[in-house]
């Protein structure tokens, strides 16, 4: 197998040069992988680790030879079609990193980065390709879920690097490591792991992400903005999810689209009203009534819009944090009642009727218990008088704009 001697010499070339792109390039399976695979097709992959030209080659780098040898029955089993074939793939790919992270400890500079970002993502897709022929009618997750280890490993090694010159550490790889594991928290339900990988970065210590490549800290801030929206700190999500908006290229319409799923919930928690055509430009429609309905306080648009929509919101992952808008749609009510009546007190049978009528169920004990909530989270100034059944209202501003967390 001429092309596999070939294959190694020019490994050993990019390892004698120190050429990570090269290195990455010929470890990628789309492109060098895929004309591999046209030679290599109907070889046992277990005749790769005896090929005695490899062995050769890669004598002086003996974990590169592992690797080699992993890539190559990676790409073989990469080009079949069965689930057995997807496995096969993804447990080569996993040894590939495992190999490559005690080489990259050793490793001085960031020449290998590159390459890592390469392992990395082929590893995430070889999983999600694994899952897909796994599942049987239920989204599997098991295989990205196998994959948490060896990327927590990657984690600590960049994480950790001790080179003061940002521009030689391995630290420059850290977000892009972090991103790909928030992608397999967030849809895995193991969202709050997520802050481990979020607080070194978070530190006075870290350096200023102005230094780190735009899209890995864009999609970082994506992650960490949903993060504290869910962990209920709206103040640091819409900083963070606005951050990320505006990096977003603005060729990639999709990941915008995809980050206003959840900067336009937490702009409103916070009491700003993105306009419709905003919605409408990024194809937002189930957002259009839903931010009239929270804007006019009318209940009974709300929970039709909730409901019509509830199987998209859940598949979005942003239902239970549209739900915490009920907060702001109440509030907007009673303003709306209160300036109906004049004056700083407001029967709370007229609020109990106002919820009724937009299809709420409840008693007069359960809305004096909504208006408390209103008015613990700082959302209405005023105090409720048990015995009257009465909310009486401060004089001067008593409706806040929005909530800060919840």
């Amino acid at each position: 197998m001429k092309i596999v001697t070939s294959f190694a010499r020019e490994v050993q070339n990019a390892l004698n040069t120190e050429d990570g792109g090269s290195l990455a390039s010929l470890f990628t399976l789309q492109t060098t992988g895929a004309s591999l695979l046209t030679s290599i097709r109907n070889v046992d992959p277990s005749t790769f680790e005896s090929h005695n030209g490899l062995k050769s080659i890669l004598k002086q780098t003996p974990r590169w030879r592992d690797i080699t040898v992993s890539y190559l029955e990676c790409v073989v089993s990469n080009g079949g079609t069965t689930m057995e074939d997807a496995k096969a793939a993804f447990l080569a790919q996993r040894d590939i990193l495992k190999d490559f992270i005690e080489e990259l400890k050793t490793s001085t500079g960031t020449w290998l980065l590159d390459v890592m970002y390469v392992f990395v993502r082929q590893l995430r897709g070889l999983a999600k390709e694994a899952d897909i022929l796994s599942s049987s009618g239920v989204i599997s997750t098991k295989f990205r879920s196998d994959s948490v280890e060896p990327l927590m490993n990657l984690f600590s090694v960049t994480c950790n690097d001790r080179s003061p010159d940002l521009r030689r550490s391995k630290k420059m790889g850290t977000l892009y490591v972090v991103n790909n594991l928030c992608k397999i928290y967030f849809l895995t339900n193991n969202v709050q792991r997520s802050l481990n990988l979020f607080k070194p970065i978070d530190r006075k210590e870290w350096p200023p992400l102005r230094l780190f490549p735009i899209s890995h800290v864009t999609t970082f801030k994506y992650y960490f903005g949903r993060y504290f929206l869910y962990a209920g700190n709206f103040e640091k999500a819409e900083e963070a999810l606005q951050f990320a908006f505006e990096r977003c290229a603005k060729s990639h319409k999709h990941n915008k689209q995809l980050v206003l799923w959840f900067l336009v919930p937490v702009k409103m928690l916070r009491g700003h009203y993105p306009p419709r055509d905003v919605l409408s430009r990024y194809h937002l429609a189930e957002y259009i009534d839903l931010v009239q309905a929270v804007h006019r306080g009318d209940v009974a648009s709300f929970n039709k819009t909730m409901e019509k929509n509830e199987g998209i919101f859940i598949r979005r992952g942003v239902f239970l944090i549209l739900e915490k808008l009920r907060f702001l749609l109440y509030r907007n009510l009673l303003k709306q009642i209160a300036k109906f009546e004049g004056g700083t007190k407001i029967n709370l049978g007229l609020v109990r009727g106002a919820l009724e009528w937009g299809g709420e169920d409840v008693d007069l004990d359960e809305t004096e218990c909504i208006v408390a909530n209103l008015i613990a989270c700082g959302l209405v100034k005023g105090y409720v008088s048990h015995k009257h059944r009465t909310l009486v209202i401060a004089k001067n501003q008593a409706f806040a704009s929005g909530v800060k967390a919840l």
